[in-house]
């Protein structure tokens, strides 16, 4: 789960809906905008320039395949 200004329209329980995910995600914290757009200059970068095919998660571990 990302920490973003829309949370509050979907979750009402919102305190309780992060510390229940902080609690349940291997990280124990929320992702950010940040951390995304973190992933996407890695993949345009040139440290990301021989990446291809994969499937990138940046979920802090909430979803593992």
């Amino acid at each position: 789960m990302l920490d973003t200004d829309r949370n509050a329209a979907w979750y009402p329980n919102l305190v309780e809906t992060y510390e229940h995910v902080k609690a349940t995600v291997p990280l124990r914290a929320l992702g950010t905008a940040e951390d995304v757009a973190n992933a996407c200059l890695y993949l345009a970068s040139d440290m990301g320039k021989f990446v291809t095919g994969h499937l990138l998660h940046v979920n802090g571990g909430e979803f593992m395949v």
